[in-house]
C-alpha cells in the first residue's frame, strides 16, 4: 500500500472516531427497560441494541440490522415486534424459514406470513406450515402479471395495521433490475402508510451500488435513478472525505481510495437507520463456541420420512432376526447415505451465506458420495477423506493459512487429530462449521472440536444440520440438544449454554 493511501486511512479512521465518539441523538423510544415478555427470552448484550433498532423504526419507520452473524439478529427481530406489539410478515431464503417459525414459536408470537423470496414474488403464499403447497398471497398481489415478462410486474401490498415487514437476508435484494429488488423497492408504498419495516442482513455492503435501493427506502434519493448524481455529490457534504486523482500516482491506489471514501460518507448518510452488533466489541459477553442444532426447510420432505420408516423397519427386522444382519446393515446405510444426499441443498446454501459473512466454513458429511457432490458444487479444494497420503495436510495447511476458505470433511476421518481453528493474530478469519450428525455421539463430539481449539482467536459458530417436517429428524435434533446440555453440564455445571436451541415446533 502507498504511504498516500495509508496516509488517507489513518485520516479516515480519526475521523470516523470523532464521529462515533459525538454526543448520541436523544432516544425517541420512550421505554427504557424491556417488557418481561421480551426480556427473559434474550441476552444481555441484545438488550440496548434492541431499544435503539425500536427507536430507529419508530423515527424513520425502516431500520437495518447489520450485526455479525451469530449475535442472535432472527431473535431481536422478533423481540422488536413484541415490543412493538406488531405480528410480523417474514420474507427469507427457503433453508431458513422453519427457523423464523421456531423462533416465533420460542417467543410464543404467531406470525402472519413466512414466505421464500421465490414464493412471494410470484404473488403466493403457503397454506401451512409445511410450506409445500401454494395459494394466493393475502398480502402480495402482482398488477398485470405475465409470466413471461416476470421482471415488468408490479407488487401492491395489503397488509393489517398491526404488520412489521421483515427482510431476511436483505442483501439477496442487492439489484434494482432483480425480481428481489423490485420487491423491496415496492416496500415504500407500506412506509407510505406507517407499516414499519425491518432489513436483516450482515453483509448487505460490498460495494457503493448496493446501497441504492437502501438509499431510496430512506429518504435518501425519490428515485433509484438519482444514486449515482447522489454519491458523486457527497463531497460537498463531507469535504474532508474528498480524493483527488492528482493526489495518487496509480489508478488502483486512487480507486482503493475513492472506494473507501464512499463508503464513509454512506456510512455517515445511513447511521441513523441502521444498527449493528460487533462480536470483537462484546469480549466475554459473546459465547465463543456456538453449537446448535438448526431445521432447514428441504426439497421432499416426506421422501426422507419415507426412507426413516424404512430404517426403521429393518431395525425391528434386525432386532427380531427375521433377515441377516449383514444384508440389513447394508441396506441401512444406503438409506442414510440418500437422506445425506438429500440435504445437500441446505449445506449448499448455508455455505455460500456464510462465506458471504466473511466466514471460514468447515463441512462435516458422514458419506464419501455427498462429499463429493458438495465438493464439486462448492468448487472446494481442501478435503480430508480416507485414503489420503501426503495430500491430506497440504489441505489442511491450505485452509490454515486462509489460501482457501472452504473444507470439507468426512467426519470418520477429519473429525480426530486434526486443527482447523483460526488462530490469525486479529481473529480475521472466524470458523462456521456445518455438521451433519453421524451415528457416533462421540464422532459428533471429536467433529464439534475441531474449530474451537486452545489458541482460538476469534468466535465460533457450529450447525448440526437437520430437515425441518421430518419427525425423525426432530426426535434426533432433540436428543442431540439433550447431550449437548448434559455435557456442557457436566463440564461447565451451566445446562443453559445452550439457550438459542431449536424447539420442536407444532404443525398448526
Amino acid at each position: 500500500m502507498t504511504s498516500s493511501v495509508s496516509s488517507f486511512l489513518d485520516d479516515i479512521y480519526k475521523q470516523s472516531k470523532q464521529l462515533e465518539d459525538a454526543p448520541e441523538p436523544p432516544k425517541i423510544y420512550s421505554k427504557k427497560v424491556l417488557s418481561n415478555r421480551t426480556n427473559s427470552k434474550i441476552l444481555a448484550y441484545q438488550k440496548k441494541h434492541i431499544i435503539n433498532m425500536i427507536s430507529m423504526i419508530l423515527e424513520n419507520g425502516i431500520a437495518l440490522d447489520s450485526s455479525d452473524t451469530g449475535t442472535g439478529k432472527t431473535y431481536i427481530a422478533i423481540a422488536i415486534c413484541i415490543e412493538l406489539g406488531k405480528r410480523p410478515i417474514i420474507v427469507c431464503p427457503k433453508t431458513l424459514i422453519y427457523n423464523w417459525l421456531s423462533v416465533c414459536e420460542y417467543f410464543d408470537l404467531k406470525p402472519y406470513e413466512i414466505v421464500n423470496y421465490e414464493t412471494i414474488r410470484t404473488g403466493k403464499s403457503y397454506t401451512d406450515s409445511r410450506f409445500v403447497n401454494r395459494m394466493d398471497s393475502p398480502f402480495v398481489k402482482l398488477e398485470g402479471y405475465d409470466p413471461d415478462r416476470i421482471k415488468k410486474n408490479i407488487y401492491e401490498w395489503t397488509v393489517p395495521d398491526d404488520a412489521m415487514v421483515i427482510f431476511d437476508e436483505a442483501h439477496r435484494c442487492k439489484s434494482v433490475n432483480s425480481d428481489n429488488g423490485k420487491l423491496l423497492i415496492s416496500v415504500k408504498q407500506l412506509m407510505d402508510v406507517k407499516i414499519p419495516i425491518l432489513l436483516v442482513s450482515a453483509t448487505i455492503y460490498e460495494k457503493t451500488l448496493d446501497m441504492k435501493i437502501p438509499s431510496y427506502l430512506f429518504g435518501k434519493i425519490s428515485d433509484t435513478r438519482k444514486y449515482n448524481y447522489y454519491v458523486k455529490n457527497l463531497t460537498h457534504r463531507y469535504p474532508n472525505l474528498s480524493v483527488r486523482k492528482r493526489d495518487y500516482a496509480e489508478k488502483t491506489s486512487y480507486e482503493t481510495a475513492k472506494s473507501n471514501a464512499n463508503s464513509m460518507m454512506i456510512r455517515e448518510e445511513i447511521k441513523r437507520f441502521t444498527g449493528r452488533i460487533r462480536i470483537k466489541e462484546l469480549g466475554d459477553k459473546f459465547p465463543q463456541n456456538q453449537v446448535y442444532g438448526q431445521s432447514f426447510i428441504a426439497d421432499s420432505p416426506e421422501k426422507i420420512s419415507q426412507l426413516f420408516h424404512e430404517i426403521k423397519q429393518h431395525m425391528e427386522e434386525l432386532r427380531s432376526k427375521q433377515k441377516t444382519s449383514r444384508n440389513s446393515l447394508a441396506r441401512i446405510q444406503k438409506l442414510r447415505q440418500e437422506i445425506e444426499m438429500r440435504k445437500s441443498p441446505i449445506f449448499i446454501e448455508q455455505a455460500n451465506l456464510l462465506l458471504d459473512d466473511g466466514k471460514s466454513v468447515i463441512i462435516f458429511v458422514n458419506y464419501i458420495k455427498t462429499l463429493e457432490f458438495l465438493q464439486a458444487k462448492l468448487n472446494i479444494k481442501c478435503v480430508i477423506r480416507g485414503g489420503q497420503g501426503p495430500e491430506r495436510m497440504t489441505h489442511i495447511e491450505k485452509f490454515q493459512s486462509n489460501e482457501e476458505r472452504i473444507i470439507i470433511c468426512q467426519v470418520k476421518s477429519g473429525g480426530t487429530g486434526v486443527n482447523l481453528n483460526d488462530f490469525s493474530a486479529l481473529g480475521s478469519y472466524p470458523r462456521a462449521v456445518l455438521i451433519n450428525y453421524p451415528d457416533s455421539a462421540s464422532d459428533l463430539i471429536q467433529a464439534l472440536g475441531r474449530a474451537y481449539r486452545s489458541g482460538t482467536t476469534s468466535p465460533v459458530l457450529q450447525k448440526i444440520i437437520f430437515v425441518a417436517n421430518v419427525d425423525y429428524e426432530k426426535k434426533i435434533m432433540e436428543n442431540i440438544n439433550k447431550k449437548l446440555s448434559n455435557i456442557s453440564g457436566i463440564n461447565d455445571g451451566d445446562l443453559n449454554v445452550f439457550k438459542y436451541q431449536i424447539k420442536k415446533v407444532e404443525k398448526s
